[in-house]
């Protein structure tokens, strides 16, 4: 069964509005609102709250998380400064920079890996999953070391997904909009072996998977 003219025009005005996210640009709420059901407009700030609640609750780091932030600063500056004499051309200044930055992330990298071995639950501080195999460990260096979610360097990853902007919930929610319209029109091709109830409380399962994966 194909999706109606009226389904077709929801869509498509849904991908717009999902286009316009993606590039970070500004979506009315009443434009969501519009286009959205009132348990996924409303999911919007529920998520948002949620998202509020957990970087309160980060604001407090554990001793270890701030000890591993001062040490991890501590060697990126070291190598920022070996940068700056490798651009100046003072090759041997450069040499012992980088040198003395690598033995530093060597250590915070012992570091990490005893803090995770004593509380394994502290893994949820940082922006990667982290592995201590030989060869799958992180690279000594600013890119290659994990950073805790609170970081607002560019070289944050985003692995770990529980910190949340308000633009990435809406995406989210727009993206579920449109995957739930597809899934009814699959469903609806077998609707004489299940109930409207069935269908309901389908929908509702997926929705409430999204805020949870979300």
């Amino acid at each position: 069964m194909a999706l109606t003219d009226k389904e077709e025009k929801h869509v498509k005005k849904l991908q717009q509005i999902l286009t316009k996210l993606q590039n970070d640009e500004h979506v009315q709420n009443r434009t969501l609102k519009n286009c959205l059901t009132d348990d996924e407009f409303e999911s919007i700030s529920e998520q948002w709250e949620e998202q509020k609640e957990l970087r309160e609750e980060l604001k407090d780091k554990p001793a270890q998380i701030k000890e591993y932030e001062k040490r991890f600063k501590k060697a990126e500056f070291a190598y920022s400064k070996a940068n700056d004499h490798s651009l100046q051309g003072n090759r041997k200044a450069a040499k012992n920079g980088f040198k003395d930055a690598e033995s530093q992330f060597e250590r915070l990298l012992v570091y990490l890996e005893e803090i995770l071995y004593s509380d394994p639950s502290l893994a949820e501080c940082f922006d990667r999953e982290i592995c201590f195999e030989h060869g799958k460990e992180p690279s000594i260096d600013p890119v290659g070391m994990p950073r805790t979610i609170t970081s607002r360097s560019n070289n944050r990853q985003s692995d770990n997904d529980r910190m949340q902007t308000k633009n990435q919930i809406k995406q989210n929610v727009v993206s579920f909009a449109i995957e739930q319209i597809e899934y009814q029109l699959s469903f609806s091709t077998s609707e004489n072996e299940h109930s409207d109830i069935d269908i309901k409380e389908k929908l509702k399962h997926l929705l409430d998977k999204i805020k949870r994966d979300s």
